[in-house]
């Protein structure tokens, strides 16, 4: 009896442990005892991080509905859909009414004012890194320009137009002679004239401009005479990269246009 108890209990000791053997290199019975943790766990952070406020900076132009640049004007937030540490309230626009920001990712409120009177007002969506529009403007006309994300930590330098004579979107029944641009800074000076306004000035539908009568003026202004093309309806300026200020910095894309009623009579 003793002989066969001890065969029973050995043959049961090894069937236990031929079954624990089985399940540590089984790996479906493995995975199910012990899940793998670390792999789950880094995609669960990364749908946390991905759906987290992020901080980011940008910069713009803010003009004015004549074309002017909103000089030395503030933007104030108003609200945060995602508040984060290390944000501003409000930021000063430089002398070319450019600014510089850092904000968070989803919908931000923005007023712009300057010397203390409101102009209107604007939300700023940035859904997820790259992408950024403008909309709820409270004021038709005015307009930001330029809009892009840059380094944090690298504040860019920008060439933008101040303002333009006459005025952006403005209309006339005789076409202006002359069509003044003021830059944010010295321009360079062309060598030839004309073929500088042909390379980097072009227009919808196309004006002769003349360059033996065109000049740069007091550093910052492109003096430009119009000759002939100016049709009746909307004239578009669109000015070109070649256009470069003194010390070599590329002009940020600008256009303006002019509305030509009836009869729309030749420059004098």
């Amino acid at each position: 009896m003793n002989q066969r108890y001890c065969f029973l209990f050995k043959l049961i000791s090894f069937s236990l442990l031929c079954f624990n053997l089985n399940c540590y290199f089984n790996p479906i019975v493995t995975s199910v005892l012990s899940p793998p943790q670390a792999e789950d766990n880094n995609g669960f952070l990364g749908i946390v991080a991905a759906l987290s406020p992020q901080s980011i900076q940008i910069t713009g132009q803010i003009i004015d509905a004549n074309g002017i640049a909103v000089s030395n004007g503030t933007l104030t937030i108003l609200s945060r859909s995602n508040p984060s540490e290390g944000l501003l309230d409000s930021v000063d626009l430089n002398y070319g009414g450019r600014f510089y920001m850092k904000v968070s990712t989803g919908d931000t409120r923005i007023r712009v004012s300057q010397s203390n009177v409101e102009l209107f007002t604007f939300t700023l969506s940035i859904p997820e890194l790259g992408i950024i529009s403008v909309s709820n403007q409270t004021l038709a006309g005015p307009r930001i320009n330029n809009l892009e994300f840059y380094q944090i930590g690298f504040e860019p330098n920008y060439f933008d137009v101040f303002a333009v004579n006459p005025f952006d979107q403005s209309s006339f029944t005789a076409w202006p002679s002359i069509i003044q641009i003021t830059f944010t800074e010295d321009i360079e000076v062309p060598s030839n004239m004309q073929t500088y306004l042909d390379t980097n000035v072009s227009t919808s539908p196309t004006i002769s401009l003349d360059g033996s009568l065109s000049s740069v003026i007091n550093g910052k202004i492109l003096e430009i005479r119009n000759s002939s093309g100016f049709q009746i309806g909307t004239n578009r300026y669109t000015l070109g990269i070649g256009i470069r200020s003194a010390s070599g910095k590329i002009l940020s894309p600008r256009s303006f246009s002019y509305t030509c009623n009836a009869p729309c009579s030749s420059p004098l």
